[in-house]
């Protein structure tokens, strides 16, 4: 298997069924499967993420690391995505106060959010489709990033840690970033006293 092959594997799972190859469970209908908005927006504790704000940061990132990072192109959010949303932050969200996180929380529509994330996932295929084996394998340039503004005021640190990363590295943010954070949502579910989706 070649890694776009391996990569559209790994991002299936992290999407709904719509994105996955040849069908089957993945941990976005597990986890999100079964839940309204209000279980949805709930912090089952005051330093914990809700699940909306946890599918909205993971999409921010694959937003970034795909469009913006490997492809040096517009974002999926530039297109009138943060008045669908219903907020107005266009950073990944990484350092967000726990006030700030409930303010999210409570404000994003969160029928937004899923087509929102349908879209990145869909952006995110024609991209890898479209870039080659020595394009992916390039140092990506930090001002692309820099920028777009997508990193806010308590994550100067990320721009050190992404500094020396290639395209290869930015893979991860669109998988297994989302797989990390799929394992903290199902936490907060089982927190919040939900079981889990299907």
């Amino acid at each position: 298997m070649d890694w776009k092959g391996l990569f559209y594997r790994q991002h299936a799972g992290v999407h709904s069924r719509e994105m996955a190859v040849g069908g089957g469970v993945t941990y976005q209908d597990l986890v999100l499967g079964g839940l309204d908005e209000a279980q949805l927006r709930l912090r089952p504790a005051n330093e914990l993420n809700s699940l909306a704000w946890l599918v909205w940061h993971m999409t921010r990132c694959e937003d970034v690391a795909i469009n913006v990072a490997i492809a040096d192109q517009p974002q999926v959010l530039d297109d009138g995505w943060p008045d669908k949303l219903g907020i107005s932050r266009v950073d990944i969200g990484t350092g967000m106060t726990p006030s700030e996180v409930a303010e999210l929380s409570e404000q994003i529509n969160v029928d937004a959010l899923i087509s929102y994330r349908h879209a990145v996932g869909r952006r995110t295929r024609e991209v890898i489709d479209a870039v080659t084996d020595a394009e992916i394998e390039r140092p990506v340039d930090g001002d692309r990033y820099r920028r777009a503004a997508v990193l806010g005021d308590h994550a100067g640190w990320v721009a050190e840690l992404w500094s020396p990363w290639r395209g290869t590295d930015f893979l991860f943010l669109a998988t297994g970033h989302n797989y990390q954070h799929w394992g903290e949502a199902i936490t907060v579910r089982s927190l919040g006293g939900f079981g889990l989706g299907l």
